[in-house]
Parts: C-alpha cells; sequence; structure tokens
C-alpha cells in the first residue's frame, strides 16, 4: 500500500513510525522519501503530533490499541482545525475480527 501511495504522488513526504531503528533504516533505505521515527504505541505525544502533520495516516500496527488510536484521532482533529480540510485515515489492523478460521468463512456485518 505504501509503495503504491509513494508512487501515485512523487512529491509526497513520507514518515514511517516504526519500534524498531531496524525498521526505520530499512524504509530510509528504500526511498529517499521515508523519513523515518522511533517510538512505541504508548508515545501519545509522538502520535499525535504525526497526526497533525500529514494528510494520510496509515495504521497498520494494533486493532486493539486504545492508548495510540485516541492519540491518532486526536491528531487527524487537530489537523483539520488547522486545515479544514478532512484527513484520511487508513486503519488496516484487526481485519482478522470479521473472519471465522475456525470455519474457514468469511463472515459479514449487515
Amino acid at each position: 500500500m505504501l509503495d503504491r501511495i509513494a508512487k501515485a504522488d512523487p512529491s509526497a513526504k513520507i514518515t514511517v513510525y516504526a519500534r524498531k531503528p531496524e525498521a526505520v533504516k530499512g524504509f530510509e533505505a528504500l526511498d529517499a522519501r521515508y523519513k523515518g521515527v522511533v517510538g512505541s504505541l504508548e508515545d501519545e505525544d509522538k502520535l499525535e503530533d504525526l497526526a497533525s502533520k500529514h494528510d494520510i495516516t496509515i495504521n497498520c500496527a494494533d486493532a486493539d490499541g486504545l492508548t495510540s488510536t485516541s492519540a491518532i484521532l486526536r491528531g487527524l482533529k487537530k489537523r483539520f482545525e488547522a486545515t479544514q480540510v478532512p484527513p484520511i485515515l487508513i486503519h488496516t489492523s484487526g481485519t482478522g475480527t470479521l473472519s471465522d478460521v475456525s470455519l474457514g468463512i468469511l463472515c459479514g456485518l449487515g
């Protein structure tokens, strides 16, 4: 997904937030536009600040992370208040809650 976003907008500046410095270095080695930030999901101030500075935020880390999700949402709210442009949140973690692996079927709600 990140690769497609980077290809779609060659002028995009992309921040990658990771828990391990090696992961950050790996992303930075892939593309000069990637800037890495090391932190944990408990670093609320960092998460909020980063979300407030970006048009698009992608959370792939934790579907159950109330602390991190709340911080990201606060940052997105600040972004909207500053720009009056709704920021985009893509949340990919937790999609497994839509499936029932024991039966091998995908469940839909609605």
